[in-house]
Order: C-alpha cells, then structure tokens, then sequence
C-alpha cells in the first residue's frame, strides 16, 4: 500500500513540474493563458486586497459533449451520461484537484468543490492561485462566483373566484383521458416546498433522493420560508383541497432543490450543484431517479446573456429532463430577456393573463444569447392573477412568469404522462407548433409561438406517433370545462420585484375551503407503440407511447438517427467548413439531429453510398424548416437519389408559398425528363417524410412509380412511368440543390433510415 501511496505522489509532483515547465516555457504565450480570466474576474482581482479570498467557478477545456451519449431508452442514456460526466470530471480534476489541496494546506485556498455536471471547480482563494489557475493549459475559463437573490414577497389584491388558467390550457381535457401525471417527475430550483401543505403532501416523491439543499440548512425534509417556491409548485402539481383545482398535473410527483439559502440568496456553484443533484439525487447512475422536468422560476437578475448555466442545461436535455424557465419580469420594451431563460437549451415561458393579452411585465425577445435560433419566449401561459398554494396551508393569488412557467412544466407532465417514451424534443415541438397564435400573426417577440394547448399539443403526438385516440375514461372531479369558465374578474396587478422574475399580486385565502371528496382518476394501462411496422396501417393500441427509435424494415441499407454525436456514419459529408453538423437543438428523436446552416449557395448534404444498383428504394426522415427563408420561386432539393453517372433519378423538394412551407417529390425517366408531382404542405416544425421509389420491371416497361407520405401518410404518388434503364447508386441528406443567393436560416434533420422493400413508417 506504501508503495502505491509513493507513486500516486511522484505522478502528482510529475505532473506539477509538467505543468510549472509549460507555464515557464510558454514565455508569449503566458498572455492567452490569462486571457481563461473573463473581464469582470480582471476587474475584481485588481480591486481586491491580495490577502483577499475570491470565489471563482474554473472550467476545464477536456469537455463531454452530452448530445454524443447514447443509449437503448431514457434510462439508459441517463446512466451512460452520468456516468460519463463523471468519469470526464475524475480524470481531467486530478491535477488541479491536487494542486488546490496543496495550496489549502498552505492556507491559500479556503475551498473547492469539484462539479462533474460541467466538468468545472468551485474555488475559493485568493488572487496569486487564480491567476496560478489561470495560466495552466488545462482551463478554459474562470468567472466569478455570481449572488442573486430570491424572489421579494409579493403584495396583496383580491382573490378570483373560480380559476379560468387551468382550462385555458386545455387540463382538463387530458384529465378526462386519464391523463393527470401518473408516473412522471416534476424538480423545482426555487426557495423550497411546503410539503405540509395539504395540496402538495402527498405529491412528495419521498425518501432522501427527493430534497436536496445545497446550502445545509435544511437537510431533512422540505423547507420553504419565502413562500416563492410553494407557489410554483402549487400551479405545477397542485390537487383540489382550496375546493376548486388549482393544478395542472395533480397526480404527478415532485422533488425539490433549496437553492436559496434562509438569508434569501444563492450563488452559482450551489446552482450548478443542484442542476448536478437533479441529474443524478440519489448519486448512482444505476437508478433512473432524476425527473422529467424541472421547473425554474428565477433568473439573474438583469437583462442580457450569460451562458454559464448553458452546459448543465445542455446535459439536461441530452439526459431527457426538459428545463422549463420562467421568461422573466424585465418587460414590456423588447430585448428584455434574462438569463438562462434565454439560454439555447432552456424552454421559456411568458406571462399572458385570462384574456390572451400578454402581461406588460413579461421579458419580450428577441435574442441570440449562445447563438440560439430559437424564439424567446418560446411559449406564453396564464400568469396574470393565478390563484395557488401558500405557507401554512394558505393559498395566494399572485401574477408574473414565475407563474406562468409552472403551467408548461404540469403541462409537459401531462404529455410524458400520456408519450412516457417521448424525446425533449419532440415534447417542446409538440408545444410550439400547436400554441394559439396571439398577437401578431406568427411567432413574436412578446408571445412567442403562442399560448400552450395542451389538447392539440396531445393531437400533435397522436399524429407523430401514428396511433388513434385512445378511448376516454370517466373525467375527473371536480371537472373543468374549458368552454364554460367565466372570464376573471380583474384584480389590481402589483409590479413585481425585478430579481428574478418574481411574482407580483399574491393574496392569502385566510381560511381554505372544505376539502372535498376525490375521486380517484383511473390510470390508463399502458400499451407500447410497436416497432416500426411493414405495412403502412400500423397496429392500433388503447394509449400512445411514443418509441423514440423505429426499429428499420426489413432489407435495412442504412440508418442514422446521428446519436453518436457526428456525420461520421455517412460515406461523405459536405459540411463547407461546419455549416453542416450535429446538434442538440437538431434533435427530433433522441438527443441530436443534424443542423444545416444555410448562408451560402455551397451545397451543403451528407451522401450514402451504400445503395448497390437498387431497382426499388424506401427512404423516411425527420425534417424540420425551422423557419428558413426561401427566395420566391426558388425550389430547394433536401434529399436526392442518384444514379451511377450523377443523374438525379428522384428528390424531395422544398418551397414556400402562400405562407407555408410545401413539398413534393420529383421523379426522371428514361428520356430524362423531370416529372413532378403536386405539392403539399408541411408544417415549421418537424415532419417525418418517407419515398418509396421504383424503377420500371424492364428497361422499356411503364411500371415505374414514387409516392411520398407525410406523418404516414400517402399524400402524393407519381406512376406509370418509363424509368427501367435507371438504378439507384447513391442518395443525399440536406439542401444539396436549388440554394439562391436569398436562401437563409437553419434547417433540421434526424432520423434517418431506408431499406430495399418495404414502408418504415413513423
């Protein structure tokens, strides 16, 4: 053991002479070194005393790309993630761990807090350490410790009397189908839960991996003395017990992270350690223990972008837990967006009240904070006059997007409850692409892509994932009917405080209503959508679930749903230095896609080689428009077949017109004329497209045909056509033909497979 001991030292002390010479003979290029110190560090280090102690969050360079980690189904993507994430930290902290407990023991350094979730350090020290940190190879960056504080107690108006918030969204409808959370996880990054409260007790998840407070002041159980927290959780998974129901998910369960101490404040390494905790409560990423969402109230504190959250976000996502944010209260002027709301892998929500008019107080876009091309806010809900739960068994109405957010999050519960097998992605899409436009017409920076329906959004994954309705079941009570809910009577809206996105107008209910009886809510028996089947009428099921992955058809030439993080499955890939590429955001099914950055007129598109003189050919992939700009009358070509000689032999192709997007698929003959069929419209967001083509059983014979399905189905066919002389070589993913000098914007595609015989299907 001694020996062992003895050599884990020489490696250490090895690796700081390493170190200590590159840092002597990097001579010029100390200045780069330094530059791992971001300004506002600069700025504080040369106004604090050198005896000073100054908190630093350190990241290093050696990063896990999340959207790389794979796996058979949710569980086992979120154990491989974990595991890498922690692995990655382990190797990559050893010398800078080693270093900063070298410098403790010289009274250097307070502390450090290794956190895997981003492979970074919370360090406490003072500045001759971190400028030794800074000139080390291994780091990245290092940014001060931040402080913000928690939500201000808001005042007090009148309480409405029936809640019209829940039906607005469409609740009920999916309660009455059985639909109320079962099975699904809410988290919540706020000042802490009321579990005693009679709406939320029994919605605790439970046990030691269900509360967590950085800060260790609470360590027990569920802790809330600001009230902030129990408000935001009572819109999310709320049950009846005020006598009216005033939750969206109320048979979902819920965990929580305190990340706002007593005094009312938190900094970001005990953030990041609660991003980390969520990802993983119980600490083995054997147990698939995190939640689906995790709801977040709470901002900076001011207008602008700041990314440090982006990576846990990001990790988040790749592990299936949608981040739902709060838009913020910085309106009403545009470009008031907050931070990491307006992060790229954050889900924003703004505050609309009862009558669809957006609040003046919620956080208008646009923004591209870390490049993001999404809107902002992504969505609006009710936050205007939202009654809820409160301290001690009390109930408040209170206004602002930190009430708002909670609607998408049970909402989001709903569709996990009902698609337990559905992607982030494909549940924000489901959300974006069916809300009620408001507003302007179109996506805008103060609504979004609208308000939320939570009914449509349920349609949306109907359709996607090709199944029928499933039969009802006897609603719930006490049961809302949308349709029927009077319009609340208006309340004075107190502003609310600016840090972070705090709500405004709460009002205490001195005495709760009669809880009355509940009903219990049957829960739907859960049949597995099948694998992908070969005929194009798949098998019905009594309830959808989403699966994530197809299994491909017989006769499978090639598939990639581009999970591994890169284009490297495809015989070539003309990217035009990067424009094309692999990205979270991409993301249909699993956690990537591939992203075409559309700036030029260079043919950007990945091509397979692995057809073999194919006489008949099936091909189906997802696509998304993503609100690309097309010139008029230009005609885009997103997915080609080839013959030997470079002969386009049939293509997908791609316009806009009369304000939607169309496709249609194009189909050459012996003579080498281009026939083409009518077009059809799709949607801005994702469609799964599939094209069975085929050449004519002999060289002269007019046999030849190809059809075109949207979402399953056939919309378009083109037959009898002389085509024998032709077989099939190559084909290509991606806008590869008909880019105009006019064309710009972004570009999805995933999910990617084709055989030699059969329909794939959805």
């Amino acid at each position: 053991m001694k020996k062992v001991i003895s050599f884990g030292v020489i490696i250490i002390n090895c690796a700081f002479l390493l170190l200590a010479s590159a840092g002597a003979a990097a001579g010029s290029g100390l200045s780069n070194q330094l530059s791992a110190k971001s300004p506002a560090l600069e700025a504080l280090l040369n106004a604090a005393p050198a005896s000073s102690q100054i908190s630093v969050i350190v990241t290093l360079k050696d990063q896990l790309n999340p959207a790389s980690v794979g796996g058979r189904n949710r569980a086992e993507r979120q154990k491989n993630l974990i595991k890498g994430l922690k692995n990655k930290a382990n190797s990559a902290q050893v010398v800078l761990q080693a270093l900063l407990s070298t410098r403790r023991g010289q009274n250097l350094v307070k502390n450090f807090t290794p956190l895997w979730i981003q492979n970074a350090i919370a360090v406490t020290a003072n500045s001759d350490v971190i400028n030794e940190i800074a000139r080390l190879p291994l780091v990245q960056s290092i940014v001060p410790e931040t402080t913000f504080q928690a939500p201000a107690k808001p005042a007090v108006s009148p309480a409405t009397a029936v809640e019209t918030n829940i039906g607005l969204i469409n609740s009920p409808a999916l309660w009455s189908m059985g639909y109320q959370g079962q099975g699904v996880v809410i988290g919540s990054l706020d000042t802490g839960v009321d579990y005693t409260h009679p709406d939320l007790a029994a919605s605790w998840r439970g046990g030691t991996n269900s509360w967590y407070d950085p800060n260790g002041q609470h360590s027990t159980e569920p802790t809330d003395l600001n009230g902030h927290g129990t408000w935001t959780m009572g819109v999310t998974v709320g049950g009846s017990a005020s006598g009216s129901a005033i939750g969206v998910a109320p048979q979902a369960r819920w965990i929580a992270a305190k990340i706002f101490n007593d005094s009312g404040t938190t900094t970001s390494s005990v953030v990041h350690l609660s991003y980390q905790w969520m990802l993983d409560p119980d600490g083995n990423p054997d147990t698939a223990d995190g939640p689906n969402i995790i709801n977040n109230s709470w901002a900076f504190g001011a207008t602008g972008c700041n990314l440090e959250f982006e990576p846990d976000l990001a990790a988040l996502v790749a592990a299936g837990i949608l981040p739902v944010f709060a838009a913020g209260n910085y309106g009403p002027l545009d470009n008031s967006s907050t931070s990491p709301a307006n992060n790229p892998s954050a889900f924003s929500v703004g505050a609309i009240n009862n009558t669809g008019t957006v609040s003046t107080d919620s956080s208008r876009g646009p923004t591209n904070c870390g490049g993001s091309s999404r809107s902002f806010p992504s969505v609006v809900a009710p936050g205007v006059n939202i009654l809820t739960t409160d301290l001690y068994g009390f109930y408040y109405t209170a206004s602002g997007t930190s009430l708002a957010a909670p609607h998408v999050s049970g909402g989001a519960a709903l569709l996990f409850n009902a698609f337990p097998d559905a992607a982030v992605a494909q549940i924000e899409q489901a959300l974006t692409s069916t809300a009620y436009d408001l507003g302007p017409v179109g996506v805008d920076n103060s609504y979004g892509n609208g308000r939320i329906n939570l009914l449509a959004a349920y349609n949306y994954l109907i359709n996607i994932s090709n199944q029928p309705t499933p039969t009802q079941t006897s609603p719930i009570t006490p049961t809302i009917d949308p349709t029927q809910l009077p319009t609340a009577t208006p309340s004075p809206t107190i502003t609310a405080s600016p840090i972070p996105t705090a709500t405004s107008t709460p009002v205490p209910t001195m005495t709760p209503t009669a809880t009355p009886t509940k009903t219990s809510v049957p829960t739907p028996t859960r049949t597995p959508l099948p694998t992908t089947t070969v005929v194009p009428t798949p098998t019905r099921t009594p309830v959808p679930t989403l699966t994530p992955t197809p299994t491909p058809a017989p006769g499978l030439i090639f598939s990639d749903d581009f999970e591994s993080g890169s284009l490297g499955k495809w015989s070539a890939a003309n990217t035009d230095g990067g424009r094309l590429s692999v990205t979270v955001a991409a993301a249909f099914m699993g956690s990537a896609g591939m992203q075409a950055n559309i700036t030029n007129t260079t043919p950007i598109y990945v091509s397979d080689t692995s057809p073999k003189a194919e006489n008949i050919y099936h091909a189906r992939f997802s696509f998304s428009p993503h609100g690309v700009k097309l010139g008029t009358n230009t005609i885009q070509d997103i997915f080609v077949g080839l013959a030997g000689n470079g002969a386009i032999l049939f293509s997908v192709q791609l316009k806009y017109s009369g304000g939607n997007y169309q496709v249609r698929v194009l189909l050459r003959n012996n003579s080498g004329t281009n026939l083409t069929s009518n077009w059809s419209k799709i949607t801005n967001g994702y469609q799964a497209i599939e094209i069975a083509w085929s050449a004519a059983s002999t060289s002269n014979g007019k046999t030849g045909y190809i059809n075109l399905w949207l979402n399953g189905k056939q919309v378009q066919t083109i037959t009898g056509v002389a085509n024998g002389s032709y077989r099939l070589e190559e084909v290509r993913l991606g806008p590869s033909n008909g880019l105009h000098s006019s064309t710009s914007g972004i570009e999805y595609f995933d999910s990617f497979v084709s055989n030699r015989t059969n329909y794939i299907g959805v």
